[in-house]
Protein backbone atom coordinates (compact mmCIF):
# COMPACT_ATOMS: atom_id res chain seq x y z
CA UNK A 1 0.00 0.00 0.00
CA UNK A 2 1.38 3.41 -0.54
CA UNK A 3 0.23 6.38 0.82
CA UNK A 4 2.03 9.92 0.00
CA UNK A 5 2.66 12.12 2.54
CA UNK A 6 3.39 15.80 1.67
CA UNK A 7 6.65 17.13 2.18
CA UNK A 8 5.83 20.02 4.11
CA UNK A 9 4.26 19.69 7.77
CA UNK A 10 1.80 22.91 6.87
CA UNK A 11 0.47 20.76 4.23
CA UNK A 12 -1.22 18.69 6.89
CA UNK A 13 -2.37 21.32 8.57
CA UNK A 14 -4.53 23.12 6.38
CA UNK A 15 -8.33 22.87 6.12
CA UNK A 16 -8.45 22.88 2.25
CA UNK A 17 -10.99 19.93 2.40
CA UNK A 18 -13.02 21.71 4.85
CA UNK A 19 -13.47 24.76 1.86
CA UNK A 20 -15.59 22.44 -0.21
CA UNK A 21 -18.56 22.92 2.28
CA UNK A 22 -20.39 26.29 2.19
CA UNK A 23 -22.63 27.77 4.22
CA UNK A 24 -25.72 28.71 2.32
CA UNK A 25 -28.07 31.62 3.81
CA UNK A 26 -31.33 32.91 3.39
CA UNK A 27 -30.26 36.19 3.82
CA UNK A 28 -29.62 37.40 0.67
CA UNK A 29 -32.83 37.60 -0.55
CA UNK A 30 -33.04 34.05 -1.92
CA UNK A 31 -29.88 34.28 -3.71
CA UNK A 32 -27.12 31.91 -1.57
CA UNK A 33 -23.77 33.12 0.20
CA UNK A 34 -21.00 31.44 -1.06
CA UNK A 35 -18.60 31.99 1.94
CA UNK A 36 -16.11 28.62 2.52
CA UNK A 37 -17.13 26.94 5.57
CA UNK A 38 -14.83 27.29 8.39
CA UNK A 39 -14.28 26.76 12.26
CA UNK A 40 -11.92 29.78 12.22
CA UNK A 41 -13.66 32.68 13.61
CA UNK A 42 -12.74 36.41 14.89
CA UNK A 43 -12.98 35.11 18.14
CA UNK A 44 -11.51 31.70 17.86
CA UNK A 45 -7.84 31.80 18.96
CA UNK A 46 -6.53 27.88 19.02
CA UNK A 47 -2.74 27.78 21.47
CA UNK A 48 -1.74 24.27 22.56
CA UNK A 49 -1.48 23.73 26.20
CA UNK A 50 2.08 22.44 25.74
CA UNK A 51 4.74 23.91 23.18
CA UNK A 52 5.87 21.02 20.58
CA UNK A 53 8.05 20.76 17.28
CA UNK A 54 6.19 19.42 14.12
CA UNK A 55 8.86 17.56 11.94
CA UNK A 56 8.36 15.58 8.75
CA UNK A 57 11.58 12.73 8.94
CA UNK A 58 12.83 10.16 6.87
CA UNK A 59 14.89 8.03 8.98
CA UNK A 60 17.88 5.83 7.21
CA UNK A 61 18.73 3.74 10.34
CA UNK A 62 16.45 3.00 13.09
CA UNK A 63 15.34 1.31 16.07
CA UNK A 64 12.98 -1.34 16.16
CA UNK A 65 10.51 -1.88 19.52
CA UNK A 66 13.02 -4.61 20.98
CA UNK A 67 16.40 -2.24 20.40
CA UNK A 68 17.73 -3.26 17.40
CA UNK A 69 18.83 -1.37 14.65
CA UNK A 70 17.64 -1.67 11.16
CA UNK A 71 18.53 0.25 7.38
CA UNK A 72 15.50 1.78 6.73
CA UNK A 73 14.62 1.02 2.59
CA UNK A 74 14.05 4.75 1.14
CA UNK A 75 14.04 5.29 -2.55
CA UNK A 76 12.86 8.62 -4.91
CA UNK A 77 9.74 7.07 -6.01
CA UNK A 78 8.81 5.62 -2.55
CA UNK A 79 10.00 7.48 0.38
CA UNK A 80 9.24 6.57 3.98
CA UNK A 81 8.15 9.59 5.63
CA UNK A 82 6.89 9.91 9.36
CA UNK A 83 5.19 12.94 10.87
CA UNK A 84 6.69 13.25 14.55
CA UNK A 85 5.66 15.54 17.19
CA UNK A 86 8.08 16.63 19.78
CA UNK A 87 7.42 18.13 23.35
CA UNK A 88 9.65 21.19 23.91
CA UNK A 89 9.31 20.33 27.71
CA UNK A 90 8.33 17.15 28.53
CA UNK A 91 7.16 16.74 32.18
CA UNK A 92 6.30 21.02 32.41
CA UNK A 93 3.62 22.16 33.72
CA UNK A 94 0.90 22.81 30.68
CA UNK A 95 0.27 26.60 29.79
CA UNK A 96 -2.14 28.76 31.40
CA UNK A 97 -2.91 25.60 33.52
CA UNK A 98 -1.13 26.67 36.89
CA UNK A 99 -3.46 29.03 38.28
CA UNK A 100 -6.56 26.57 37.62
CA UNK A 101 -5.18 24.74 40.93
CA UNK A 102 -4.94 21.15 39.45
CA UNK A 103 -1.44 19.60 38.74
CA UNK A 104 -0.65 19.07 34.57
CA UNK A 105 2.39 17.96 33.16
CA UNK A 106 2.93 17.86 29.49
CA UNK A 107 3.32 14.22 27.97
CA UNK A 108 5.27 12.96 25.02
CA UNK A 109 2.98 10.66 22.94
CA UNK A 110 4.00 7.47 20.72
CA UNK A 111 2.82 6.02 18.14
CA UNK A 112 4.07 2.62 15.76
CA UNK A 113 4.81 2.78 12.37
CA UNK A 114 5.34 -0.66 9.88
CA UNK A 115 8.21 0.54 7.71
CA UNK A 116 10.31 -1.67 5.13
CA UNK A 117 13.69 -2.40 5.85
CA UNK A 118 17.03 -4.31 5.92
CA UNK A 119 18.64 -6.54 8.75
CA UNK A 120 21.90 -4.69 9.41
CA UNK A 121 23.40 -8.26 10.23
CA UNK A 122 21.72 -10.53 7.11
CA UNK A 123 22.08 -7.67 4.61
CA UNK A 124 22.21 -10.79 1.48
CA UNK A 125 18.34 -11.17 2.77
CA UNK A 126 14.99 -9.71 1.36
CA UNK A 127 13.61 -6.33 2.81
CA UNK A 128 10.61 -7.03 5.48
CA UNK A 129 8.34 -4.87 7.46
CA UNK A 130 9.48 -3.88 10.50
CA UNK A 131 7.64 -2.14 13.53
CA UNK A 132 9.09 1.19 15.06
CA UNK A 133 8.04 3.91 17.87
CA UNK A 134 8.20 7.35 16.88
CA UNK A 135 6.90 10.21 18.82
CA UNK A 136 3.70 11.68 17.28
CA UNK A 137 1.68 14.11 19.73
CA UNK A 138 2.76 16.20 23.49
CA UNK A 139 -0.60 16.58 25.11
CA UNK A 140 -1.33 17.53 28.96
CA UNK A 141 -2.36 15.59 31.51
CA UNK A 142 -4.47 16.94 34.47
CA UNK A 143 -4.79 15.36 37.50
CA UNK A 144 -8.19 14.01 37.91
CA UNK A 145 -10.18 15.21 41.23
CA UNK A 146 -10.97 12.02 43.43
CA UNK A 147 -12.81 13.62 45.33
CA UNK A 148 -15.63 13.90 43.04
CA UNK A 149 -16.64 10.28 41.55
CA UNK A 150 -18.99 10.36 38.59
Amino acid sequence: MYVEVPDNMEELRNNKPFSYFYNFTRQDKGRRSRQPWSWASDLYHKESLCKSIHRMIQPGLARDTSGKWFIVVQTKQYPQRIPTELCRSPGNICKNMADCGKNSRCIQRYSYQLLITFDLNLSEKCPFMKLFKFPSSCVCHVQADKTKSQ
